[in-house]
């Protein structure tokens, strides 16, 4: 009997961790911008890049020390750490597809950079982490049109 409700439990938060993790995609916008810039399985990043990143997207989805950013001539690379990843491919944006805000403070104490993804989809993306937020904005100054 045990056994077959430790089968049930683990099914049943399987399948709600999926059905979570796909909503958030949905949600944020991150499953638009997979249709356009989402990067293949056999994709290998290489270029300067920062794990556990925080940042949000369309309606203040939060992603809080679960990203990974990176940057090299090809683009921004945006991925998930392994359990969150479900529904969230990696992405790599081309620099032509990304506008760049004025960085700005919040709270008075945090800076933050926004940016708006995707020329036609203008998803917004603002990175929290300080050092992601200075690889992208160096990337930018120098490759960016």
């Amino acid at each position: 009997m045990f056994g077959f409700f430790l089968v049930f439990a683990l099914s049943a938060f399987s399948a709600l961790w999926c059905l979570l993790c796909y909503l958030i995609s949905y949600l944020s916008g991150w499953m638009k911008l997979s249709n356009h810039f989402a990067a293949d399985r056999s994709f290998t990043f290489s270029g300067e890049r920062v794990r556990f990143c925080s940042g949000s997207m369309l309606r203040h989805i939060q992603y809080r020390g679960i990203l990974e950013v990176g940057c090299n001539e090809d683009g921004l690379h945006l991925a998930l750490i392994w359990p969150f990843r479900i529904s969230h491919p990696r992405l790599i944006i081309p620099w032509g597809e990304i506008a760049i805000g004025e960085p700005e403070k919040r709270f008075g104490i945090f800076t933050v950079t926004p940016l708006l993804l995707g020329r036609t989809l203008q998803t917004p993306f603002t990175v929290y982490t300080g050092r992601a937020r200075q690889l992208i904005e160096k990337w930018v100054a120098e490759v960016a049109p």
